[in-house]
Protein backbone atom coordinates (compact mmCIF):
# COMPACT_ATOMS: atom_id res chain seq x y z
CA UNK A 1 0.00 0.00 0.00
CA UNK A 2 1.29 3.22 -0.54
CA UNK A 3 2.00 5.85 1.68
CA UNK A 4 0.49 8.88 1.75
CA UNK A 5 2.68 12.19 1.26
CA UNK A 6 3.27 14.33 4.46
CA UNK A 7 0.33 17.29 4.68
CA UNK A 8 -2.06 15.76 1.93
CA UNK A 9 -5.48 14.31 3.72
CA UNK A 10 -6.70 11.04 3.34
CA UNK A 11 -9.69 10.45 1.10
CA UNK A 12 -13.14 10.93 2.76
CA UNK A 13 -16.12 7.89 1.92
CA UNK A 14 -19.23 9.72 1.60
CA UNK A 15 -22.00 8.11 3.45
CA UNK A 16 -25.11 7.18 1.87
CA UNK A 17 -28.48 8.26 3.68
CA UNK A 18 -30.88 4.93 4.28
CA UNK A 19 -33.53 5.38 1.55
CA UNK A 20 -36.61 5.46 4.11
CA UNK A 21 -35.01 8.97 5.68
CA UNK A 22 -36.97 12.15 4.40
CA UNK A 23 -34.65 14.53 1.57
CA UNK A 24 -32.74 17.59 3.01
CA UNK A 25 -33.78 21.01 1.35
CA UNK A 26 -31.26 22.22 -0.93
CA UNK A 27 -28.99 24.79 0.29
CA UNK A 28 -27.20 26.16 -2.70
CA UNK A 29 -29.97 26.57 -4.99
CA UNK A 30 -29.87 29.78 -6.73
CA UNK A 31 -32.89 31.82 -5.38
CA UNK A 32 -35.29 33.47 -7.85
CA UNK A 33 -35.46 37.45 -7.43
CA UNK A 34 -37.56 38.90 -5.18
CA UNK A 35 -40.92 40.21 -6.37
CA UNK A 36 -39.98 43.64 -4.73
CA UNK A 37 -36.72 44.26 -6.49
CA UNK A 38 -36.28 47.42 -7.96
CA UNK A 39 -35.57 46.54 -11.30
CA UNK A 40 -38.45 44.68 -11.79
CA UNK A 41 -40.70 47.91 -10.74
CA UNK A 42 -38.95 50.14 -12.95
CA UNK A 43 -40.05 47.63 -15.58
CA UNK A 44 -43.50 47.58 -14.50
CA UNK A 45 -42.98 50.83 -14.41
CA UNK A 46 -41.94 51.46 -17.70
CA UNK A 47 -44.72 48.67 -19.13
CA UNK A 48 -48.07 50.69 -17.26
CA UNK A 49 -46.79 54.14 -19.44
CA UNK A 50 -46.46 52.21 -22.48
CA UNK A 51 -49.99 50.47 -22.47
CA UNK A 52 -51.90 53.77 -21.64
CA UNK A 53 -49.36 55.44 -24.16
CA UNK A 54 -50.61 52.86 -26.57
CA UNK A 55 -54.37 53.33 -25.76
CA UNK A 56 -53.92 56.72 -26.39
CA UNK A 57 -52.74 56.89 -29.40
CA UNK A 58 -55.05 54.76 -30.58
CA UNK A 59 -57.57 57.01 -29.30
CA UNK A 60 -59.40 53.94 -27.57
CA UNK A 61 -59.26 55.95 -24.38
CA UNK A 62 -61.72 57.29 -22.41
CA UNK A 63 -62.01 58.96 -19.14
CA UNK A 64 -65.73 59.81 -17.78
CA UNK A 65 -67.48 61.55 -14.28
CA UNK A 66 -68.61 58.59 -12.65
CA UNK A 67 -70.47 60.97 -10.30
CA UNK A 68 -72.90 62.39 -12.88
CA UNK A 69 -75.57 59.68 -13.57
CA UNK A 70 -74.71 56.63 -11.59
CA UNK A 71 -76.54 57.34 -7.94
CA UNK A 72 -78.20 53.69 -7.95
CA UNK A 73 -76.86 51.07 -10.06
CA UNK A 74 -77.96 51.48 -13.61
CA UNK A 75 -77.07 48.88 -16.39
CA UNK A 76 -78.76 51.15 -19.21
CA UNK A 77 -77.25 54.18 -17.78
CA UNK A 78 -73.76 52.13 -18.05
CA UNK A 79 -74.87 51.03 -21.82
CA UNK A 80 -75.75 54.81 -22.71
CA UNK A 81 -72.33 55.82 -22.09
CA UNK A 82 -70.48 52.74 -23.65
CA UNK A 83 -72.78 53.26 -27.13
CA UNK A 84 -70.28 53.84 -29.08
CA UNK A 85 -67.79 52.72 -27.66
CA UNK A 86 -68.98 49.18 -27.46
CA UNK A 87 -70.06 49.50 -31.12
CA UNK A 88 -66.99 50.88 -33.00
CA UNK A 89 -64.37 48.39 -30.85
CA UNK A 90 -64.51 44.80 -32.02
CA UNK A 91 -62.74 43.67 -28.79
CA UNK A 92 -63.27 44.06 -25.09
CA UNK A 93 -63.51 47.71 -22.95
CA UNK A 94 -62.13 47.43 -19.94
CA UNK A 95 -63.58 49.74 -16.99
CA UNK A 96 -61.17 50.85 -14.49
CA UNK A 97 -62.65 52.54 -11.45
CA UNK A 98 -61.65 53.67 -8.13
CA UNK A 99 -62.35 51.70 -4.66
CA UNK A 100 -65.16 54.90 -3.51
CA UNK A 101 -66.97 53.97 -6.93
CA UNK A 102 -68.93 50.68 -6.48
CA UNK A 103 -71.80 51.50 -7.48
CA UNK A 104 -70.53 52.40 -10.80
CA UNK A 105 -69.35 48.74 -10.74
CA UNK A 106 -72.60 47.46 -9.87
CA UNK A 107 -74.13 48.99 -13.27
CA UNK A 108 -71.10 48.20 -15.50
CA UNK A 109 -71.01 43.99 -14.62
CA UNK A 110 -73.84 42.79 -16.39
CA UNK A 111 -73.07 44.61 -20.16
CA UNK A 112 -71.53 42.00 -22.44
CA UNK A 113 -67.60 42.13 -23.38
CA UNK A 114 -67.12 44.80 -20.52
CA UNK A 115 -64.97 44.07 -17.95
CA UNK A 116 -65.04 46.19 -14.24
CA UNK A 117 -61.53 46.21 -12.29
CA UNK A 118 -60.93 48.08 -9.34
CA UNK A 119 -58.07 50.54 -10.28
CA UNK A 120 -55.64 48.52 -7.22
CA UNK A 121 -56.12 45.56 -9.29
CA UNK A 122 -56.13 46.88 -12.76
CA UNK A 123 -52.54 45.43 -14.00
CA UNK A 124 -50.20 45.92 -17.72
CA UNK A 125 -51.85 42.55 -18.93
CA UNK A 126 -55.70 43.97 -18.34
CA UNK A 127 -54.88 47.06 -19.70
CA UNK A 128 -53.15 45.47 -22.94
CA UNK A 129 -55.69 42.82 -23.03
CA UNK A 130 -58.34 45.27 -23.60
CA UNK A 131 -59.21 46.69 -27.02
CA UNK A 132 -60.94 49.83 -25.19
CA UNK A 133 -59.96 51.32 -21.62
CA UNK A 134 -62.73 53.53 -20.03
CA UNK A 135 -61.52 54.93 -16.98
CA UNK A 136 -62.74 57.06 -14.10
CA UNK A 137 -60.76 60.17 -13.13
CA UNK A 138 -59.41 59.00 -10.07
CA UNK A 139 -58.56 55.92 -11.32
CA UNK A 140 -56.60 57.67 -14.42
CA UNK A 141 -55.39 59.69 -11.27
CA UNK A 142 -53.66 56.58 -9.40
CA UNK A 143 -52.89 54.90 -12.77
CA UNK A 144 -50.56 57.66 -13.68
CA UNK A 145 -49.35 58.02 -10.08
CA UNK A 146 -48.83 54.30 -10.11
CA UNK A 147 -46.85 54.15 -13.54
CA UNK A 148 -44.79 57.43 -12.73
CA UNK A 149 -43.48 56.03 -9.71
CA UNK A 150 -45.10 58.45 -6.75
CA UNK A 151 -46.03 56.57 -3.77
CA UNK A 152 -49.61 57.04 -2.98
CA UNK A 153 -50.23 58.69 0.99
CA UNK A 154 -52.56 57.18 3.05
CA UNK A 155 -55.84 58.95 3.75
Amino acid sequence: MPRPTPGARAPRRRRRAASSAAAAPSRGARRAPAAHAPAHRKERRAALRSALSIHAERESLAIFDAGKGFDTPSTQAAAKLLGDWLGKSRGSVLVVLDDAEQQVALSFRNLKRVAVLPVEEAGVYDIVWAASLVLSQPALDTLTARAGGAKEEAA
